[in-house]
């Protein structure tokens, strides 16, 4: 009986050594701030027809790992927000505003959007739609109305490290994201995920 229990033991000490660390004892599920997220638009958003404070459904397009663990899964849900930058301004972009992770829903805090061009083939857009190639303040600027028409609804990245996709509220009436743009977001605060 004893020897038996002994083997139990051992069996059970053998398993728990071959585990990751963070598997035996609990690895962290926090997502820190400065994360960089990835998402895909599920749906063409308008930004003409759109409010701030309207939500839109994406998908995460990469796993996002912290040290080595995964937190979320490609192709989990999420949402990004329209909002105004700045209360005084027409100028409208996108945050990220929830991720769902093994269907528990977390609220989320984030910069602006960035838009991250493809660069294998080119959509109807002007954008590509093959590997990533993060445009930043130059290139938003550059590409001017290729999101959403001719008429330079875009106006490029105004402010910021990077920058971020603005639409001018007057001229962005025409402007049409189309469904698959894929986004980057930077997390501004953390994400404490619960198992």
């Amino acid at each position: 009986m004893k020897r038996g229990l002994a083997q139990c033991v051992l069996a059970l000490l053998g398993c728990a050594l071959l585990l990751p660390c963070g598997d035996v004892f609990g690895a962290s599920r926090v997502v820190p701030d400065g994360t960089e997220i990835f998402v895909r638009t599920d749906t063409q958003i308008s930004i003409g027809n759109s409010r701030p404070g309207d939500v839109f459904p994406a998908r995460i397009d990469e796993d996002v790992y912290v040290d080595d663990h995964m937190m979320m899964r490609r192709g989990d849900p999420a949402e990004i927000r329209l909002v105004r930058m700045r209360e005084d301004t027409d100028e409208l972009a996108f945050r990220l505003h929830t991720v769902t992770v093994k269907g528990r829903k977390y609220d989320v805090k984030s910069d602006t959007a960035r838009e991250v061009a493809r660069r294998e083939s080119q959509d109807s857009s002007g954008l590509g739609t093959g590997g990533k190639a993060l445009l930043g303040a130059a290139g938003g600027a550059a590409i001017g109305g290729a999101v959403g028409g001719k008429k330079g609804a875009l106006i490029g990245a105004a402010s910021g490290a990077g920058g971020g996709l603005i639409w001018a509220g007057a001229s962005g009436r025409d402007a049409k994201v189309p469904a698959g743009t894929a986004l980057e977001f930077t997390l501004r605060e953390e994400i404490i995920l619960r198992k």
